[in-house]
């Protein structure tokens, strides 16, 4: 009999206002970034059952703001309920 494959999972991860690093599941995806209830959050789809945890690395850079490495790769953006300010999320190469 064939056993079913365990799905993956979409977990939640909090971002500090700067720089974040976070342990990930080994091969994990990040889907999306947005503010929930004034936090900056990034969603990510994980294999629960991954052995391997991996640091990840993570920058959040108000716009006007200097975008400080130029070795990143750009996520997505997260807006301000009231509109007046927008987050934008890069994760630092070479942190996976």
């Amino acid at each position: 009999m064939k056993v079913p494959p365990v799905p993956d999972a979409v977990w939640k991860y909090t971002l500090d206002y700067a720089l974040s690093e976070i342990g990930l599941p080994s091969g994990a995806t990040v889907l999306t970034v947005a503010l929930q209830r004034n936090k900056i959050c990034l969603w990510a789809r994980v294999d629960p059952r991954a052995e391997k945890v991996t640091l990840r690395t993570f920058r959040v850079v108000g716009t006007g703001h200097e975008v400080l490495t130029g070795d990143e790769t750009y996520l997505g953006s997260a807006h301000s309920n009231d509109g007046n300010f927008v987050f934008h999320v890069f994760e630092l190469n070479g942190s996976r």
